[in-house]
């Protein structure tokens, strides 16, 4: 299957002289396998989430491509099986929402109902449609506030072509497929000789050369996790193959598929007791580590101590940058989320849509020749950020906003950073107003300590001639004046 390398770069070239993407960069099948950089093992792993499916649509040769340019430590994958037996890389049990197969006449009368993990589900299913008759359709992006520009142009590939793409990357690429939905899959698609999906899944493993236990040194050469969300299929192939497996737990309120069980059973120290022995990690949904209430964090569960305390990873999902999913805490920056789950939660690898947000972090933070790290502003600012914490303190229980600036006139003393003209320089627009309110002394606090270079305001003056900091001429929008009636009559035109 390596030649199918060949047919990728083509492919990619045909795609790219039809639309406006930026090219990729050195592909897979033009590098010297033999010179390929080792996995890092130094820190925690960037897994990209069906691929760099924040740009592409997820799960296809592109997404996978990019993920690797954008420095990608594995790439995942979910495994579902045709009508026919054929393994595919597809999340959903059917096809509705990521291919064009609503536009595909010929395939109108497939439509079934179908239980899937106890709930009735309508669509065109996987199962229902051969390899060839796959071919023919064409992925689109899951959300539609994506890029939507590669809709009807990547087609779905199957696992072996996935492998192919790890295989005859320029660095040592790790795999990470998921057995997905077995208990459906088992039920709908029979394979020669009683062999089970879970089976057929190993076998081509097998076939391309990964069956070693984790941090192995073939391991390395050829890295691989299994997932699933079903503990039986785990145990099954156990006796198959020695490769590293992570049991995937999801929502608290979802019982496994298999076994039905709770999440309360599942996360259990008998429980994690029992399944350590044939796993090496838990791979669970965010929310069931850090509780959410009304979009902010909750204080942490001890699912990530109690996990480590049993020799577990735990590799959370799923990080995405757009601000649908980042939770208030974070203010719409991923970068802050990241450093969140990374340095405070602890976690040992983190499954993004967004490959090359969460490596470009993690060489900022740990980087994995550090003569290329640059300073932190974090580390910058140890002493200001003690100072900082103590004057919101002030301002948050009513203290006048001017005793923090005298307080800091009083306190900021001794040799001071130089500022940086190196770079472009980075201007805190209206202080840090994603977080606090526009043109207050709380926002440009946090604009110091989040490394800002420069602080920006606008400047007013009010009827005696004070001059102020406010972008709008009016107060309205940016004030609480609407609540004074002491000033009702001011309004003018």
């Amino acid at each position: 299957m390596i030649e199918f390398a060949g047919i990728i770069a083509f492919s990619l070239l045909l795609l790219f002289v039809d639309c406006g993407a930026r090219s990729l960069n050195a592909l897979p099948s033009k590098q010297n396998k033999r010179s390929r950089k080792p996995l890092q093992t130094s820190r925690p792993y960037n897994i990209a989430h069906r691929g760099s499916s924040g740009e592409f649509p997820e799960e296809t040769t592109a997404a996978y491509l990019r993920a690797i340019e954008e420095g990608a430590d594995f790439l995942e994958t979910d495994i579902l099986a045709t009508k026919d037996g054929v393994l595919i890389c597809h999340h959903d049990v059917n096809l509705d929402e990521t291919s064009d197969i609503a536009s595909h006449k010929e395939f109108a009368g497939r439509k079934r109902t179908y239980e899937v993990h106890g709930v009735n589900i309508t669509g065109f299913f996987v199962v229902d449609f051969t390899w060839e008759e796959l071919q023919t359709l064409r992925a689109i992006q899951r959300f539609a506030f994506r890029d939507q520009q590669y809709n009807g142009k990547l087609p779905i590939i199957t696992f072996e072509e996935f492998i192919a793409i790890a295989l005859a990357a320029p660095r040592v690429i790790g795999i990470y497929p998921e057995i997905k939905n077995p208990v459906f899959v088992n039920k709908h698609v029979k394979w020669p000789n009683g062999k089970k999906f879970e089976d057929v899944f190993v076998d081509t493993l097998k076939k391309y050369g990964y069956n070693s236990s984790y941090l192995s040194e073939d391991w390395l050469k050829q890295p691989c996790f299994i997932q699933s969300f079903a503990p039986t299929s785990l145990v099954h192939i156990s006796n198959q193959t020695d490769l590293p497996k992570i049991f995937l737990i999801d929502h608290v309120t979802v019982l496994t598929e298999d076994t039905n069980q709770t999440y309360a059973e599942i996360t259990s120290d008998v429980y994690l007791d029992y399944i350590k022995k044939y796993i090496v990690g838990i791979g669970p949904s965010k929310d069931m580590i850090v509780p959410v209430v009304n979009n902010y964090l909750q204080l942490p569960t001890s699912l990530v101590d109690r996990a480590h305390a049993h020799d577990l990873q735990v590799h959370p999902y799923t990080y995405r940058n757009e601000n649908q999913f980042l939770r208030f805490d974070f203010h719409q920056d991923p970068y802050a989320e990241y450093d969140y789950w990374i340095n405070k939660i602890g976690v040992d690898g983190l499954l993004t849509d967004f490959t090359g947000s969460l490596y470009r972090f993690q060489e900022w933070t740990s980087p994995l020749n550090p003569r290329d790290a640059d300073d932190n502003p974090k580390e910058q600012f140890t002493m200001f950020a003690g100072l900082l914490a103590f004057s919101l303190l002030l301002l948050f229980v009513g203290c006048d906003c001017r005793s923090v600036v005298k307080l800091l006139s009083k306190e900021i003393k001794g040799p001071r950073h130089p500022l940086q003209t190196s770079c472009p320089y980075n201007i805190a627009h209206r202080g840090f107003s994603g977080e606090f309110s526009k043109e207050t002394a709380a926002a440009y606090l946090r604009a110091i300590q989040a490394g800002a270079d420069f602080i920006e305001t606008d400047i007013l003056a009010t009827k005696d001639g004070v001059l102020i900091c406010h972008h709008d001429v009016n107060p309205d929008d940016t004030s609480d004046i609407a609540l004074h009636e002491e000033f009702a009559d001011r309004k003018r035109t």
